[in-house]
């Protein structure tokens, strides 16, 4: 029907319900996500499923300051047998629970300094795979600090211009991985100014960004009130 009136190429459907809440300091959502192939080949295990959890608060303790995040997210990924078997990917249902913890200084001429601490606990169920253990538990630390020396010079003639040059250093250690599972969701990594000194760039459940690293970026901005 989809090609045949040129709606769509597409040959897998994915439908989605998606509900969730947002407040200032807390996020709750969940979503159901249902596949559908409309490929020929696949007539009879042609649906799967993903079912995906995600709850985020964030607080600022008092007498240490910075800020508190706890974040927990849970995944399930349903194949129908066949397809399963022809994809040769098990069914796996993880939970990982998150804790936080950031500050920023402002010391000497302007140096501006960052900690931050990060703590995984998760729980994998890989189900009628001998590949992988069925029940698997880790946790993950990480710790980061960061440096950066904003520098800012006004424009010519009283314009109201400003520029920023700012040099930014980062060091992060991670724990290894001990993890043994397929890995479903962590195939595609983009490195790009949104991640750049994130603690893992890899987008799902499935891998760390492991061992100790360092990022250097140098930022330049013109400010126009």
């Amino acid at each position: 029907y989809l090609l045949e009136y040129d709606f769509s190429s597409k040959d897998v459907l994915a439908s989605a319900i998606e509900i969730y809440r947002v407040r200032g300091n807390e996020l709750i959502a969940a979503s159901v996500t249902d596949f559908e192939s409309l490929r020929q080949a696949d007539i009879g295990n042609e649906r799967s499923r993903l079912v995906e959890l995600d709850y985020r608060r964030n607080w600022e303790p008092g007498g240490i300051g910075g800020l508190l995040e706890f974040r927990l997210i849970g995944q399930s990924q349903l194949f129908e047998d066949n397809l399963r078997n022809e994809l040769d990917s098990p069914n796996v249902n993880q939970i990982r629970s998150t804790v936080e913890y950031q500050r920023n200084w402002t010391v000497g001429p302007g140096f501006r300094f960052g900690t931050e601490a990060e703590l995984n606990l998760d729980y994998l169920h890989i189900i009628d795979d001998p590949e992988f253990p069925e029940f698997q538990t880790a946790f993950t630390p990480t710790f980061a600090a960061d440096l950066s020396l904003p520098l800012v010079a006004p424009g010519a003639n009283g314009s109201g211009v400003s520029y920023l040059l700012e040099p930014i250093g980062q060091l992060v250690w991670t724990r290894p991985d001990t993890l043994d599972s397929p890995n479903e969701d962590s195939t595609s990594i983009a490195l790009d100014t949104g991640n750049l000194f994130a603690l893992n760039r890899f987008p799902g459940l499935d891998r760390y960004e492991t061992g100790l690293r360092s990022n250097l970026a140098l930022r330049w901005a013109r400010l126009d009130p």
